[in-house]
């Protein structure tokens, strides 16, 4: 803590603006996977396209180095100073001072501020940079044979192919010959670099030219772990006091001592680097998922699982350290400390999934490669069986045959997640997004375009532009002709941003038309329509009208998105994001990333703060403002819109401010009332609210309550007393419901004659009569107890449905692939089915094939395609 702030104090006092890191995942650059360096955020002012108040500045920028070119994952634990995540302080001018003073301000502070003693020093330039060298000479007093001269490779930096470059001077300590008796050249522990100086002297072009820029600038970086561990003179990163605090977390939570034995010292440095990308990744709003920044913080949470598994955690234990990097980290970085509790849960769910699955998947594995001799390969169909249904990342299967001294056909996976995306294609039914027909894209081309007026009035005298019939333009609709119409100026909103479109009516002195939605294909403003009267002509004039009670109910809704958002993230955490919405007059949808179902309590809170804001009528107010101005202003932008130049800001109080293209209520309390209808999921980590807003909401509570009256006049109670009436019958019915059972069992289980051989494997299959599905599970746990080894299989047609519950005894369970039985079953029942490794269930509608024929077909064929059993 102290290097860092003597570090950016250092500079600070030598008129450098001290600017806060900049968050892991870098602000409109899609060239990099996380922000890997200090001068990322800066990437724009050393170009010249950005311009800021200060010309030099100084950071301690946090870093994750773990995917695309930098990637250094796989060496995390096995060395001592590999990491994911990493501080990078760095010291920047951009067109202010050059070489002189950027190596002056580096001699000060390692030799003053650091401590370290000139004789330990060493220097590389670049071998053509005789300036960088003379003033290395000036400056330090270094003797030349310790200012060495390096190559393109080594001493040469690059933005890219084009663009900003330089030469660059490289710092080293000797650390002394009990490190090894390697030269500077060697890239051995002896000297170690400390900090590189990049002095950005010239511009690249297409062409392999290099000429100087006008202004030449500074970028440095200094990694604070590795300067720490030379400050505190030691040969490990982990063992300096930042990171030691958090390994010696790990190792009293998991009763290990560190420096006792190797294997368990690689798992405590992994478990102590992969706690810090993680929670710094989550807290800046990284999701567990299977694609992008997403898919790379999976696979270092569960490599550090693993590795605690090694240490003997047979459960979740990883997210405990979120407490040790919050305790060290978390004054420097508070959003460590506001997202505490967001973080613990994420990493806590992906955990417990996470070991479950590497439970069977380990199984399945141990199974196949029993009877392996070293250096023999496992098949790429098993290891996509484990990628596929027990979701371990191929890397993971890699490393755990490596560690065995076996090989993976890398080929062979190939070829089975290519048929898997193949698979994927055929069954793809499309994002359901309106194709932009080419006579659009034509019509834009002419020059034709439609102005949108409709923020301020809701009717437009309008000149129809163009009419399009049936994919066609044409000069002229009749009466009954269903056409789209594209109006000089129009007051309808077109679909977009969720909100769907205007409706409404075009009206002449002979002609009427019903409006019943507005588009916007190719950027231009089209209202679909039915011709109600009349004769409507390219070229005439009409009075557009939009229909004003479902305009003033559907800008309420979209409204109320915005607050829904930001009271999510105020009830939730910040780590809530929009991941898409429907606006409409009747209600409101809203999805968001977040990793759990929501509670009650939560559901209640977020209601009572709404409702308590529209009580308050705050003010909706909406700005137009350059789109740099409203992003420097904090307006939050969502799913990568297409914003212009110029945006609309909607700003509600203190607590919601966001771009925003739809329309909006002038006050909160015209939505009157908000009501949540639903809470769902709609994929992996993300969650689905439904809500409905003013009469809508009065009229969702009026039903509320006549059914609580109904139910009152059914159970003779009144109203309070009906929790307590409710409970007591379905006690009644639980104990009713035990003693059917317990007769229906005795029924169904007196025929000895039921098991039978399918393919090798014990096998039960009965169609059973019972009064409730739920019977099903305990009568198929009895017949699993029963054969001891084998599959169970029980279905029953119950009010119309059929209903198949499988099961798997345990030691057949990791290899069985029970999810492609249930693929099979739903296909044939018409349904769907879910479940674990040892038990599933399949409801459907085609009750005619639930037969025992049926049933011993599709596990017969099961086992066979498994070729698991002789």
């Amino acid at each position: 803590k102290e290097l860092r702030e003597s570090f950016l104090k250092f500079f600070e006092e030598r008129g450098h603006h001290r600017e806060r890191s900049s968050s892991l995942i870098p602000h409109n650059d899609p060239t990099l996977l996380f922000t890997n360096a200090g001068m990322n955020q800066f990437k724009d002012l050393f170009t010249g396209q950005e311009k800021r108040s200060y010309r030099r500045a100084t950071t301690s920028q946090k870093c994750v180095r773990a995917g695309g070119k930098h990637n250094d994952l796989e060496n995390v634990g096995f060395t001592k100073r590999h990491h994911t995540f990493f501080e990078m302080l760095g010291n920047f001018s951009f067109g202010d001072y050059f070489k002189e003073d950027a190596i002056k301000f580096a001699w000060e502070f390692l030799t003053k501020n650091a401590g370290f003693s000139p004789k330990d020093m060493w220097v590389s330039v670049f071998e053509t940079d005789n300036e960088a060298a003379d003033l290395w000479h000036k400056i330090s007093g270094l003797p030349k044979e310790r200012i060495v001269r390096m190559g393109e490779k080594d001493n040469f930096w690059s933005m890219g192919d084009t663009g900003p470059c330089g030469p660059c001077s490289e710092i080293y300590i000797d650390r002394g010959p009990s490190f090894g008796n390697e030269t500077i050249f060697d890239g051995g522990e002896r000297f170690l670099e400390v900090w590189n100086l990049v002095f950005m002297q010239f511009e690249k072009l297409a062409d392999g030219k290099m000429v100087p820029l006008p202004k030449p600038s500074v970028d440095t970086g200094m990694g604070l772990e590795r300067l720490a561990a030379l400050v505190q003179k030691v040969d490990n990163t982990y063992l300096t006091d930042g990171l030691q605090s958090i390994l010696t977390g790990y190792a009293n939570l998991l009763k290990k001592t560190y420096g006792k034995n190797a294997d368990d010292d690689v798992a405590l440095r992994v478990l102590t680097d992969h706690i810090r990308a993680v929670s710094f990744l989550i807290a800046d709003g990284v999701q567990p998922s299977n694609e992008g920044r997403g898919y790379v913080l999976r696979r270092i949470l569960r490599r550090a699982i693993r590795y605690g598994k090694k240490l003997g955690c047979e459960g979740p234990f990883f997210y405990h350290g979120v407490s040790f990097v919050e305790n060290e980290m978390g004054k420097v970085y508070p959003e460590l400390v506001q997202n505490s509790a967001a973080i613990k849960k994420i990493i806590l769910l992906e955990e417990e999934k996470f070991f479950e699955t590497l439970e069977n998947g380990l199984k399945l594995l141990e199974t196949k490669t029993k009877n392996f001799s070293k250096g023999e390969t496992l098949s790429g169909s098993v290891a996509f069986q484990l990628y596929d249904t027990y979701g371990f990342p191929l890397d993971l299967t890699e490393v755990i045959m490596k560690e065995q001294g076996f090989k993976l056909d890398q080929a062979g996976f190939d070829v089975e997640l290519e048929n898997q995306r193949t698979r994927s294609r055929a069954s793809w039914k499309g994002s359901g997004e309106r194709a932009v027909s080419t006579l659009y894209k034509d019509l834009v081309a002419e020059g034709l375009s439609s102005t949108f007026t409709g923020y301020k009035s809701l009717e437009e005298r309008a000149k129809i532009l163009a009419i399009v019939k049936k994919g066609e333009k044409v000069k002229t609709a009749q009466a009954g002709d269903e056409v789209e119409i594209i109006l000089d100026k129009t007051p309808f909103y077109a679909e977009g941003g969720g909100q769907v479109g205007d409706r409404g009516e075009l009206k002449g002195s002979t002609v009427r038309v019903m409006i019943s939605d507005t588009t916007k294909p190719a950027g231009l403003h089209v209202s679909l329509g039915k011709v109600a009267l009349g004769t409507l002509e390219v070229g005439s004039y009409v009075q557009a009208s939009v229909d004003r009670e479902t305009r003033l109910k559907t800008r309420i809704n979209h409204t109320m998105t915005h607050i829904l958002h930001a009271t999510l993230q105020e009830v939730l955490g910040s780590h809530v994001k929009q991941a898409g919405s429907l606006v409409t007059p009747d209600y409101l949808r809203f999805d968001f990333a977040h990793f759990q179902a929501l509670t009650k309590a939560e559901l209640a809170k977020i209601e009572r703060v709404i409702n308590d804001r529209i009580r308050k009528n705050y003010p909706v107010i909406t700005n137009e403002e350059t789109l740099d101005k409203a992003i420097a202003g904090g307006a939050k932008a969502f799913f990568e819109e297409k914003y212009g130049e110029h945006v609309r800001v909607l700003s509600v109080g203190d607590f919601s401010k966001e771009l925003c293209g739809g329309t909006h209520a002038e006050f909160l309390g015209e939505a009157g009332l908000f009501k949540i209808t639903s809470e769902s999921s709609v994929a992996s980590g993300v969650r689905r609210i439904v809500a409905v807003t003013g009469e809508k909401a009065y009229n969702y509570v009026l039903e509320e309550e006549k059914i609580l009256e109904t139910l009152s006049d059914l159970l003779k109670a009144p109203e309070k007393e009906l929790p307590a009436r409710v409970e007591k019958l379905m006690k009644e019915k639980a104990d009713l419901q035990k003693k059917l059972s317990q007769q229906s069992l005795g029924a169904q289980t007196s025929s000895e004659d039921l098991i039978k051989d399918i393919e090798g494997v014990k096998s039960i299959i009965q169609i059973a009569k019972v009064e409730d599905v739920k019977e099903l599970r305990p009568l198929s746990d009895h017949y699993k107890q029963k054969i001891k080894s084998g599959v169970v299989l029980v279905g029953a047609n119950v009010g119309g449905r059929a209903t198949v519950v499988v099961t798997v005894t345990d030691d057949l369970a990791a290899e069985f692939a029970l999810d492609k039985l249930v693929k099979s079953l739903s296909t044939s029942l018409d349904g769907k089915g879910g479940g674990k490794p040892n038990f599933a269930q399949v409801g459907g509608t085609n009750t005619s094939a639930l037969t025992e024929e049926t049933l011993v077909r599709l596990t017969t064929e099961h086992i066979r395609s498994l070729r698991l059993f002789s």
